[in-house]
């Protein structure tokens, strides 16, 4: 996967943050992830969607759920867009996603990895 970088939008969190999971290595492709969930109840109907652009080349992802919560929608929109990569890529990540944020803040991740 490459080099993972976030950024919150919106009033989460100041504007600007960025995260860094692993130090960014110049000879992969940058990719923009552009994610967002949402929920109508909670749980309830919901939906997810992101964005990967790249130079001059965009994609856009979407999909739904009709029983889910805004957490599993938000964390769908950003799983779906790694998914969608085709090559080890350095991505910078921008979501509005508190839950999201702290995954890689509170690395998440590497600890799930640790537990199996």
């Amino acid at each position: 996967m490459g080099n993972v970088g976030l950024r919150e939008k919106g009033k989460h969190a100041p504007a600007g943050t960025t995260l860094r999971a692993r130090m960014p290595d110049a000879a992969l492709p940058t990719i923009r992830l552009v994610t967002d969930g949402a929920c109508s109840g909670n749980p309830g109907p919901g939906g997810w969607a992101c964005i990967l652009t790249t130079g001059t080349r965009t994609q856009e992802l979407s999909g739904g759920e009709r029983h889910t919560t805004n957490n599993r929608m938000e964390l769908t929109a950003l799983l779906e867009g790694l998914r969608a990569l085709k090559t080890p890529s350095q991505v910078h990540v921008i979501s509005d996603s508190k839950y999201v944020i702290d995954a890689f803040e509170k690395d998440w991740p590497g600890n799930w990895q640790r537990k199996n």
